[in-house]
């Protein structure tokens, strides 16, 4: 019988990971529409439409496109562009759990840094409203957060 790694969570990510999924889902498009998020929608139904013609309209309008194109097929299999603004967002934003046990895990922190920093997330009032509005806060947020780990992992071998 092999014995448990040394910085395991067991099944505690998974658990908050659900916990956190389900607390940022709750009334989801109850949330009042915010002018920006409007207009990322709006260019994300556009591509929806016509792809190939307008592939790169958030560049028009000095925006990050991945977020776009990620909205865009999504939103036209939903029916609802805001539901898959704001779903993209949670889900986005529910990788940062694994993504505390990964750092935790590559610099040798406790458990009790996972826990502690992982209930704080699912609590953070920044993040619930982040998450819950189809703007680009929270993918940069995210993919920062792992170039950053993907960087500190390459450097560290």
């Amino acid at each position: 019988m092999t014995a448990a790694p040394k910085h395991s969570t067991g099944l505690f990510v998974p658990f908050a990971w659900g916990a956190f999924v389900l607390l940022h889902l709750v009334n989801l498009t109850e949330f009042p529409i915010f002018e920006d998020e409007a207009q990322y929608l709006l260019l994300a139904e556009e591509i929806a439409r016509n792809p190939l013609g307008n592939f790169f309209i958030y560049l028009k309008h000095g925006l990050l496109p991945a977020f776009g194109w990620i909205v865009a097929p999504l939103g036209a299999l939903l029916g609802d562009s805001l539901l898959a603004g704001r779903l993209i967002n949670v889900f986005l934003a529910s990788s940062l759990i694994f993504w505390i046990e990964k750092v935790g895990k590559l610099y040798s922190m406790p458990k009790s840094y996972v826990f502690f920093a992982t209930a704080f997330l699912i609590v953070s009032p920044n993040l619930l409203l982040n998450t819950r509005v189809a703007l680009l806060d929270t993918p940069v947020l995210v993919f920062t957060a792992w170039y950053i780990y993907f960087t500190a992992t390459y450097l560290k071998t």
